[in-house]
């Protein structure tokens, strides 16, 4: 419905903070007929036929990364990046060889460690902390979760009221992503949509595994579990430090 669409964008669109699109898996989930190129195809008609609204999601860009929407967004100060978000497209429902969650494929992985590299080339050797958003989880959150219900001290929860109602729905595949981020040392938070009825926020490996708080019931979900997740960065001691705090409906 291209008038919603429309309200949508406009309602974004007149937010303070800037604002970027991550993709979830649901593009595809009926019959496989809805792509991410329509969905650019979409956002293409609805500025044709709303010339004085202005979209400020990210465009689609010509590349050989796997997926969509890749990018990554410099917070500054000055000539200096402070901290870096990196968007990462987790796919959607993969039917190769088998049929289930996709994953995010080594070539983006790769181009993420290239941009985690020229960052801290560009920073003097210094690696610049950043945060990763992206919709579905990591297998290391399912393997964090099981850690944490075991008592094990491997694992520090940030959230105490935090639960995980429903299966972790990560993928079959692990290829690395969180293994690279560990290795690397730049991502301090990995933040995760994708299951409903969960809200975990642990700390695994030194990288914060938190699930976003859902914001609408237009979904399955648990009234008690609406809201939003906000998200701060602050610079304590010379150390940047990431605090996300659940705001409840």
């Amino acid at each position: 419905n291209l008038e919603q669409f429309k309200e949508f964008v406009t309602l974004i669109n007149n937010l303070t903070a800037a604002n970027g699109l991550v993709y979830a898996s649901q593009a595809q989930t009926v019959f496989k007929t809805i792509t991410y190129q329509d969905i650019y195809l979409f956002i293409d008609i609805c500025k044709n036929m709303f010339p004085d609204l202005v979209i400020k999601f990210i465009d689609i860009q010509d590349d050989d990364v796997f997926g969509y929407a890749n990018y990554v967004i410099n917070l500054k100060d000055g000539d200096n990046t402070k901290f870096q978000f990196y968007v990462i497209d987790s796919n959607r429902y993969y039917y190769g060889d088998y049929m289930g969650y996709d994953y995010i494929h080594e070539d983006q992985i790769e181009w993420y460690e290239r941009m985690v590299n020229y960052s801290t080339a560009q920073n003097g050797g210094h690696v610049v902390p950043s945060a990763a958003f992206f919709h579905i989880p990591v297998p290391e959150f399912q393997e964090a979760w099981d850690l944490y219900q075991e008592g094990s001290s491997e694992v520090t929860c940030n959230f105490a009221d935090g639960v995980n109602r429903e299966d972790v729905c990560c993928p079959k595949i692990n290829t690395g992503f969180f293994d690279k981020a560990v290795e690397l040392s730049s991502t301090k938070g990995i933040f995760c949509g994708h299951d409903h009825r969960n809200d975990s926020d642990l700390t695994y490996k030194g990288i914060r595994l938190v699930y976003n708080t859902k914001s609408t019931d237009r979904i399955y979900c648990d009234d008690d579990m609406l809201g939003a997740t906000l998200i701060t960065i602050g610079e304590v001691g010379g150390k940047i430090v990431i605090k996300d705090e659940i705001k409840r409906t």
